[in-house]
Formats: C-alpha cells, structure tokens, sequence
C-alpha cells in the first residue's frame, strides 16, 4: 500500500512539474497566431485602406490591366469599381496608394521617375496629373484636400543622403493652386520614405540608418519638424537602433497616422524563447541560431521597441510585406505567402 501511494505521490508531483515548467517557459509571439487573413492578395500587390473597416484592393498590373475592388472588413464582402478601375488604367502606377483623409480622392505617385502624381477620385469621375518632379515622398494633411510632397537636394557629407529643403503644397479641390514652404534648416535623411503630418500639424520624417563599415540599416532615424504656415522648422531628431541580430526587411520604416509610433518588417537571427530556457538549464544542450521574418514597432516617445509577431522560416525567399498601418493606428495589416493579414498592433 505505501509503494502504492509513492508512485501516485511521485505521478502527482511530475504533472505539478511538468505544469509548472510548461506555464512559466517563454512563449513564441507566432505572428500568424494573432493575425486574421482579409483577403487573397497573390495579385493584390497594391492595396490601401480607405477606413477603420474598409479596403481598397488593386488587383493585376505591372503593365497589366488592374482590377479595383473594395473591400468591406466587418462583412467579408467584396465589390468590384468598374469606374474606378476604368480610371486608374490609364496610368501606371508604384504600389503605394494615398487616400484622402475626407475619402473622395487617391494619390498615387509618380512611376518609375516619371514627372507627375496621378490624383483620382474615388467613385472614378476624375483624373488630374499633378508635377512632384519624380518625388515619391508624399503625405496628406489632415481634415484637408491639402497634400505635399517634399523637395530636397543630394549632399556628399554624409554620402547618400538627401538634404530635405521643404515642401509643395497642393490642393486637390483647387489643383493649380501651389504653396511652397521651405525648412528653416535642412533636414539630412538617408532616404526619402513616406512622411506623414499628424493632428498637431508636424511634418515627422523617418529612414534608415546605415552601417559605415557594412551599408547594413542598424538604426531607424527620425526628424520632427514644425509645420507653419510660411516655413517649416526641424525641432527634433534622433537615432533608434534596431533590436539585435535585426536587418530591414522588404519595404521601409511606416510611420503610424498620428506619428507617435513606427512599424517595420525585418529579418531577425535569434534562438526561440524555449531553446534559450533550456539551454540555460542544459548548457551542453546544443542550441542553433534560427531566422525569423518579423515586425516590430517602436513608440517615438520613449524609443521602446516590442515585437508584433515573427514567422520562422528556412530562408529568406518568403517576403513579408506591404506594411500598413489601418487609419485609427490600432491594427497593421501585411502580405505574406499570397495572403493578406490584420493584426493588432498593440
């Protein structure tokens, strides 16, 4: 009877073990655990929100025709734009759309170093081509049909940047009408992304930062800049490195719509949580390196960097990409493996 009630003594205190160690031993934040897929994007390349709970999908293109369907989040449903589609087919276009904050107009920018912008009405009515000089870094400002693209030079010190000198403002309900503010000091960015203007009227800028030795981004670099109403005036601007073992991935750095919060998608080497656990209770236990596909986001205003999710892979062949951020900044939404995802981006 006593050799009995040890092993059950012995059963007992195993499964206590054992749950103790499965409940406190470091999960893997699966990035496809807490995203939903929205969509088949295999030929959906292009695609923006509209709002909180709506879509815009391009579907085709690359010298192809494209086909424009909208998208509605709450219900699943899809409907296709034939004027829409009828519209942007008479111009190419990169992948990158900008709808207006009021939803009547969408702003692609100018392909493959051509001159002009193409502004398009949503319900298709209306195309007005629009002089950026080739300049890809546009942004809407908010409750307004006003929206800017930045003007800049080359410098060589520091090689390969770019000297942001001001911006043209234009006005979608008036399209002639052109204001050109210019920044009260030149702001040095290593490349021209996508800017945004938050509520508070700030032009805020963000970029990679190169390594000298490697030409590796090992940082993210950030200007906050004033935007007043004769000239534009850099207040801010700071370096945040990237999470260790970290290199961007496909597509740049987005800023979210209120322009407190940066995501990215990158490449990341690093061991899983539950390797780590046991090779420090096993030291002899071998642990290998694994790659991740991963995006991150950092807040601006106390630089803490925390991970969305991350898909290990065998590779790097499998992209992960077409970042956005939905309009209200509490979900991002990506391409991967011809599918496309929202999640949550707290």
């Amino acid at each position: 009877m006593q050799t009995r009630n040890r092993w059950v003594f012995s059963l007992i205190l195993l499964a206590a073990v054992s749950f103790a160690a499965w409940h406190w031993m470091p999960r893997e934040r699966l990035l496809l655990e807490h995203a939903h897929a929205v969509a088949n994007s295999e030929d959906a390349a292009r695609y923006c929100w509209l709002s909180d709970h709506e879509m815009l999908l391009i579907r085709g293109g690359n010298y192809a025709p494209s086909r424009v369907q909208h998208l509605d989040l709450s219900t699943g449903h899809t409907e296709r734009l034939p004027r829409l589609e009828a519209a942007v087919n008479k111009f190419n276009f990169e992948e990158d759309i900008f709808p207006s904050p009021d939803g009547k107009w969408l702003l692609f920018p100018p392909f493959d170093g051509e001159p002009n912008a193409s502004l398009v009405m949503r319900n298709g009515d209306r195309i007005v081509a629009q002089l950026t000089h080739g300049v890809t870094a546009l942004a809407w400002q908010p409750g307004s049909a006003r929206w800017i693209h930045l003007t800049y030079n080359s410098v060589s010190t520091p090689p390969g940047y770019l000297n942001v000198t001001g911006i043209t403002v234009h006005d979608a309900s008036h399209p002639g009408s052109i204001q050109t503010l210019p920044v009260t000091q030149p702001v040095a960015m290593q490349y021209l992304d996508d800017p945004i203007i938050t509520p508070a009227n700030h032009l805020v800028m963000a970029s990679s930062v190169p390594d000298a030795a490697q030409d590796e981004p090992v940082a993210l670099a950030v200007a906050d800049c004033v935007l007043g109403a004769r000239e534009i005036t850099p207040v801010r601007k700071r370096t945040i490195p990237l999470p260790q073992g970290a290199s961007l991935g496909y597509g740049e750095p987005i800023l979210s719509p209120q322009g407190e919060r940066i995501a990215y998608t990158c490449q990341i080497e690093r061991r899983s949580p539950w390797q780590s656990w046991l090779h420090r209770w096993l030291p002899r236990v071998t642990v290998p390196a694994q790659h991740y596909l991963a995006i991150y986001v950092v807040r601006l205003d106390s630089a803490r960097t925390y991970e969305i999710g991350h898909i290990p892979i065998p590779n790097s062949d499998n992209m992960l990409g077409g970042l956005h951020w939905s309009p209200d900044g509490s979900r991002l939404s990506f391409t991967y493996r011809d599918r496309l995802y929202v999640v949550p981006a707290d």
